[in-house]
């Protein structure tokens, strides 16, 4: 929160709107004064104060008085970020109805996702994935700003920068404002909408509770009784209760550093679900002749934490280095013996070089993984060169990142060398004699 003043702002703004908190007498840190039953509503906000696309093409068209106003080449985030935005920009404007929540918001300068880190700070991540992300989304968020200023001059790069990374750190999908119409078994759950018809929101209270990994809570979208009648709200359960004197918490689901850097701001000293995403690269050729095989060169892989390797990837890899198997030259053996005896010596034959191509094929695409992968840990294996304009804080953020991913790579390597000196044992103990006797 900005400050105390401006959080209690936001509470009262709240609750005169038909939000609901848990206990009067919680206070202003969302903990609890006194011990909180499990499956308990700690908070509900009616869906009516959710900032939505339409929340922001509605007060478009108000604040410039254009009902003609061209919006649609503008993306839900633009839409958000743009209404956010106008409060600074528009403060008390009728349209604007979300004062006391954006007065709450922090600074631009306390927040610490990447984009807004500066230069020196941003050099730190060089090497790593977020660092091209970085930059990807910088690109994308100035061509929106671009977009944005034809319609709202005074929009600057910091008053979008900031609204977007609200969007990116507080936001929940617009799926959880929708109720079931039909066969409602009275519980309320929210009706099944894919991820592609949803899109990110703000909805107002419900972006208080920090981060706990594991917490076991529910988000329900449900009618909540209020003075003024039913309200379709969505209210934060805590399944497990609160003791008094403890922070209540949210569970983002399971995340790695990459992604809580990225869109929060924050790492996690030991992450479970840490990962590292690999993306490979082939020409247009290489890619077609991989689709026409069922192959989707373009995904993403994650090794995990478990040094696993995805057997999606070592697919894809195979099939980028493989030719044919079998005699691939064409050639053939004459053993000397009978034609019966010689047909069959020649199909063991065949079969033996094909189980050996094979495998030395793995073993092939096995090393090729761990060159990708030696080289990557090269780009993360430095020193990081900090100086005073850069905060400890961000230092010590980077450090923890980098380190996952190291250790990450590092374990998948240990599997792979595994995987190589097996495949060369095996070749080496009674997988080198042919059948045949040749």
């Amino acid at each position: 929160m900005a400050s105390l003043e401006a959080a209690q702002r936001l509470v009262d703004w709240l609750k005169s709107s038909g939000g609901q908190f848990h206990n009067e007498q919680s206070g202003l840190g969302v903990v609890a004064s006194s011990d909180v039953p499990s499956s308990s509503t700690l908070i509900s906000c009616p869906f009516s104060l959710a900032i939505t696309t339409e929340t922001g093409r509605k007060a478009l068209v108000e604040v410039t008085g254009d009902e003609s106003i061209d919006l649609k080449d503008w993306n839900e985030r633009m839409l958000v970020a743009t209404y956010v935005a106008l409060h600074s920009l528009k403060p008390g404007h009728t349209s604007l109805r979300h004062q006391a929540y954006v007065d709450a918001l922090p600074p631009l300068q306390s927040l610490s996702t990447p984009l807004l880190y500066a230069t020196k700070e941003r050099q730190l991540l060089a090497g790593t994935n977020l660092y091209g992300t970085i930059e990807e989304q910088e690109r994308e968020r100035r061509a929106e700003l671009d977009k944005i200023r034809s319609v709202v001059p005074e929009m600057t790069w910091d008053h979008y920068l900031a609204a977007t990374s609200y969007i990116s750190s507080r936001a929940f999908p617009s799926r959880l404002l929708s109720l079931q119409t039909a066969a409602n078994n009275g519980a309320g759950e929210t009706k099944a909408v894919s991820d592609d018809e949803s899109y990110p929101v703000l909805i107002p209270g419900l972006d208080l509770f920090n981060h706990a990994r594991g917490t076991p809570i529910t988000w329900l979208s449900s009618t909540v009784s209020t003075d003024s009648g039913e309200i379709p709200s969505v209210s934060f359960i805590s399944q497990d209760g609160v003791k008094a004197g403890k922070e209540a918490f949210n569970n983002y689901g399971p995340k790695s550093n990459e992604e809580l850097l990225l869109s929060y701001g924050f790492v996690l000293d030991s992450n479970p679900d840490d990962k590292v995403i690999l993306k490979l690269g082939a020409p247009a050729a290489v890619s077609d002749k991989l689709r026409a095989q069922g192959l989707d060169i373009s995904q993403r892989f994650a090794l995990r934490v478990d040094g696993q390797v995805p057997q999606e990837l070592l697919r894809v890899l195979r099939a980028m280095m493989g030719g044919p198997v079998g005699h691939v030259h064409g050639d053939s053996c004459d053993h000397g013996h009978d034609d019966d005896e010689d047909e069959d010596d020649e199909d063991e034959h065949a079969a033996h070089e094909k189980e050996m191509e094979e495998m030395q094929l793995e073993i092939d695409v096995l090393g090729t993984l761990g060159g990708m992968l030696e080289d990557k840990l090269d780009k993360l294996n430095v020193t990081l060169d900090a100086d005073s304009d850069v905060r400890p804080e961000v230092v010590r953020m980077v450090e923890v990142y980098r380190k996952g991913q190291m250790e990450i790579l590092e374990k998948t390597q240990d599997t792979l060398s595994e995987r190589i000196d097996r495949l060369e044992s095996m070749m080496d103990q009674g997988m080198g004699s042919c059948p045949c006797g040749c």
